[in-house]
C-alpha cells in the first residue's frame, strides 16, 4: 500500500477500510477483523491499525466495544468520508511522487557512477606513482 507525500499511512488504511464499509464487504452491525489481524493485513503495527481505527471512529464509521470488537455503525458514513478524500486525487499524487522518486533515483545512480569512475582513476594514478 502506497502513500501520499503528506498522508499518514493510517489515513490510507482508513479509507481502504471505509471503502470496504461503504462497498458492503463489512455490514452495519458486523465485526471487522482484530486489530492484530488487520496490522498482518497491511503489514503495519497494531499502533497505525489503532489509529486509523479511532479516525473512522472519529466519522461515526466503527465503533470499538471493549472484548467485542470493531464493530462496522455506519456504511453511509463510510461512503460519504471516502467521496471526502478524492481518491482520483490521491492516485494522481502518488503518480507523480512515484515520478519524481524515480528521477531522483536516476540521478543518485549517475552520481554513484561518476564518483567510482574517479575513485578508479585516482587508485590508478596512485598505483602507477607507488611504481615509479
Amino acid at each position: 500500500m502506497s502513500r501520499k507525500p503528506g498522508v499518514a499511512r493510517y489515513e490510507i488504511i482508513a479509507i481502504d477500510l471505509a471503502q470496504a464499509i461503504a462497498e458492503g464487504i463489512y455490514t452495519e452491525g458486523s465485526s471487522l477483523r482484530g486489530r492484530s489481524l488487520l496490522a498482518g493485513k497491511y503489514q503495519v503495527s497494531p499502533e497505525t491499525i489503532r489509529k486509523a481505527i479511532s479516525l473512522l471512529e472519529q466519522y461515526d464509521i466503527v465503533r470499538s466495544i471493549p472484548n467485542k470488537g470493531i464493530i462496522v455503525n455506519s456504511p453511509e458514513n463510510a461512503a460519504r468520508y471516502v467521496e471526502g478524500k478524492n481518491l482520483g486525487s490521491l492516485v494522481s499524487d502518488i503518480e507523480t511522487k512515484l515520478g519524481q522518486l524515480f528521477r531522483e533515483k536516476q540521478q543518485v545512480e549517475e552520481e554513484i557512477e561518476n564518483t567510482i569512475k574517479t575513485l578508479l582513476v585516482l587508485a590508478s594514478v596512485q598505483n602507477k606513482d607507488l611504481h615509479s
